[in-house]
C-alpha cells in the first residue's frame, strides 16, 4: 500500500459531526437560509438569513430554552425579498404615511407616503415594522421603513 493510498482510507473513515444544536434548529423548521451555529460553552452564535425577520426573537426564545445554553448572539440578517415583486397598500385613516430611516418612531422622517398608495416591500424586517420603498407625496422614490399597522400586503 502506498503513502497516497493511506491517506485516502484515513478520509473515507472520517465521519463529521454535527452541531446538536444546529440539528435541533434545523427540525424545528424557522426557515434559516445558510444557517451556521456555533456553542462555546453555552455561549450560541447562529448566523444565516430569512425572509421574515419576526422569526429572529423566536429563533433567541428557542434556543435560550435549550439545555446547556446561556446566552445566545443572533447574527441572522432579513433577506432583501424586493426581487419577489411583493407590494403593500397604505392603509392610514386620512393622513400620509411617515416613512422613517429606521424601524422606530424615533427615527428621522425620510420622506411620505400617500393614502392608498402602493410601495414595494423590501424587507419583513420585525413583526411592526417593514422596509419599503415606492412613490412618495413630492414625487421622488422613498425608501425606509414604516409601521406594519399602516401598510397591507396586496
Amino acid at each position: 500500500m502506498g503513502l497516497f493510498d493511506a491517506f485516502k482510507n484515513k478520509a473515507e473513515k472520517k465521519t463529521e459531526t454535527v452541531n446538536p444544536l444546529y440539528k435541533t434548529l434545523s427540525e424545528a423548521g424557522f426557515g434559516i437560509n445558510d444557517m451556521q451555529v456555533v456553542n462555546e460553552s453555552g455561549n450560541v452564535t447562529v448566523t444565516g438569513s430569512v425572509d421574515d425577520g419576526s422569526l429572529m426573537e423566536k429563533v433567541n426564545d428557542f434556543l435560550s430554552a435549550q439545555p446547556g445554553v446561556s446566552n445566545v448572539a443572533n447574527n441572522i440578517e432579513v433577506a432583501d425579498i424586493s426581487g419577489q415583486g411583493k407590494h403593500c397598500k397604505v392603509v392610514t385613516k386620512g393622513s400620509n404615511l411617515n416613512v422613517r430611516a429606521g424601524a422606530s418612531t424615533s427615527d428621522d422622517i425620510v420622506g411620505r407616503f400617500l393614502k392608498d398608495s402602493e410601495v414595494l416591500l423590501i424587507r419583513r424586517y420585525n413583526a411592526t415594522w417593514h422596509q419599503v420603498r415606492g412613490v412618495g407625496i413630492k414625487g421622488d422614490v422613498v425608501e425606509g421603513y414604516c409601521h406594519t399597522d399602516y401598510i397591507k400586503e396586496v
